[in-house]
Parts: C-alpha cells; sequence; structure tokens
C-alpha cells in the first residue's frame, strides 16, 4: 500500500495534466473525504492554485508565489513589444512563452492587475483556428520564399513572410512586400498563402500546371514522368505537371474530386472550374 507522502504527489502531478471529480480521486488513491480535502488544503497552502471547475479539480502547475510591481509589469510588457517587432516569429514566440510562463507563477492579485496587457496566445481559440495559417507561414519564413496571399475581397498580393503577431486574443501575420515595406493582415481575412514557384532552374513557365494534392491521395500518390513535388506542407503536397494535353490531365484530375485542388497558372484554374461546372450540368440532365 502507497503512504500518504507518495499519494499526495502522484495526485499532484496527475491533477497538473488531468481533469477529475472528487469521487474519481477518492476511488483512484483509496482515500476518505476528509484525507481528499487535507490534500487540496496542502496543495492551496504550497502555493499552487486548485482549480475547481464543473466539479472537478486540477491544479496549476506553477507555484502563484511571484510578484511584480507596476515597472516589472511594464518591462514586460516593452519587451515583448521589441520582440514581437525585431525578431522572426520563431524567436518572438519563444520570448513571448518565457513571459506566459512568469505571469503564470505570479499571485492572483498581481494577475488580476497584469491581465489586461498581456494575452496569452496559446491558450485562446484563435491559436488552435489558424494553427493550419501558422504552419504554412512559418514554414514559408523557415524557407526565405516569395509567396502569393489572397486576402478575401481584396484579391493577391506578393510578399515575404515576415512575422506572427499575437495581439488581444487575434492573430495578424506581417510580410515584407516588394516596396520593402510591412504589410499587416488579420488572419481572418488570409484565404490563402501559397510559394512562388522557383524550384526548379528558371521560372516555371505558364504551360505548367501546379496543382495540390490532400490527404491519403498525397500520400499514396504516384508522379507521372513530366511531373515533380515542388512542395510539401501539412496535409498534402504541390505538385508541377508540364504535360502538353492539359485535357488529359484535367480529366484525370477530375476524379480525385476534393482531394485536389488547382493553384497555378489562373488560367489553369478557370478552364478547370469550366469542367466541373460541365460535369454538374451533366449530372443534372441524368
Amino acid at each position: 500500500m502507497k503512504n500518504k507522502s507518495s499519494s499526495i504527489f502522484e495526485l499532484f502531478k496527475l491533477l497538473q495534466n488531468e481533469q477529475l471529480t472528487q469521487k474519481e480521486i477518492q476511488e483512484k488513491f483509496n482515500i476518505t473525504k476528509q484525507t481528499f480535502y487535507k490534500y487540496m488544503k496542502c496543495y492551496k497552502d504550497a502555493g499552487f492554485d486548485v482549480i475547481n471547475k464543473n466539479n472537478t479539480y486540477s491544479v496549476n502547475r506553477y507555484s502563484k508565489s511571484v510578484k511584480l510591481d507596476n515597472y516589472d509589469i511594464s518591462l514586460l510588457a516593452n519587451i515583448r513589444v521589441v520582440c514581437e517587432n525585431l525578431l522572426n516569429s520563431e524567436a518572438s514566440d519563444e520570448v513571448q512563452e518565457l513571459i506566459e510562463k512568469l505571469l503564470l507563477m505570479t499571485d492572483s492579485d498581481t494577475y488580476k492587475h497584469i491581465k489586461k496587457r498581456f494575452s496569452i496566445f496559446r491558450k485562446n481559440d484563435n491559436y488552435n483556428t489558424y494553427r493550419e495559417k501558422i504552419n504554412l507561414f512559418n514554414n514559408f519564413f523557415k524557407k526565405d520564399v516569395l509567396v502569393y496571399v489572397t486576402i478575401r475581397s481584396k484579391g493577391i498580393f506578393r510578399a515575404k513572410p515576415h512575422k506572427i503577431i499575437y495581439r488581444k486574443n487575434k492573430v495578424y501575420f506581417n510580410f515584407i512586400t516588394e516596396e520593402n515595406k510591412i504589410k499587416t493582415i488579420l488572419a481572418d481575412r488570409i484565404v490563402d498563402i501559397y510559394p512562388e514557384f522557383h524550384l526548379r532552374t528558371g521560372n516555371l513557365q505558364e504551360k505548367e500546371t501546379i496543382f495540390e494534392l490532400y490527404g491519403n491521395l498525397a500520400k499514396t500518390y504516384i508522379l507521372r514522368e513530366e511531373e515533380i513535388i515542388v512542395d510539401n506542407f501539412e496535409g498534402g503536397i504541390r505538385i508541377a505537371n508540364s504535360a502538353k494535353d492539359k485535357n488529359l490531365l484535367f480529366k484525370r484530375l477530375l476524379r480525385y474530386d476534393t482531394l485536389c485542388k488547382i493553384i497555378h497558372p489562373e488560367s489553369d484554374k478557370i478552364k478547370f472550374r469550366g469542367l466541373i461546372d460541365l460535369a454538374l450540368k451533366n449530372i443534372d440532365k441524368v
């Protein structure tokens, strides 16, 4: 049978990662109701937040013992702003994460005072909502490539990814334009980000068709003789096809349904949409 000190420590570790009801805790650790409350009091006395939400219990993994005065808070806020403006996205994220950990260790009074000046972006829904765009942006940033950015109701512009800013629970993408100016776009307005294709000698010609494949099709797809992979991204691949007979190519791509999307050139996108519309009309006639 486990001794009390090992049980209280094991429960402490468990509650840092899981939310359990009082009944689940008592059954799992074979303790009484009185012992359960003694354990919770022990965690609180040690400086940790015991969170009781929807009849479940968890423990904040950071001891709430750090006190910050107004000068400390202003200094942290200034450091974060400098990092957002001067560092790349990855380095800026590292500093932001360090600040987040420090904030989580502040006592309750301090945290209430500072929470309006800091947004812990990794905890909010917006970060998860735009995770795919964030990963795509960071991937192109690391490769140092020009990209085309499609903005809702505004069209397309060409630029280089610069950094991501998290502010007031919103996500912003910073790009450096061809005029060497910073352009900041709210993530919600960005429809698509895709790279300029310079991955083989010289630029891809208008005659070459660029298309994307997704899901299991991307994993099992066998390249044709006239095809090369120009990019890998989360959930799919991007392929350049230089076949002369585009009608045959389009007919093949139609079979892939929603797992395929033509992205370059614009003339091929228009033709492909036309084939889809025609196919839908023929289905309606049947």
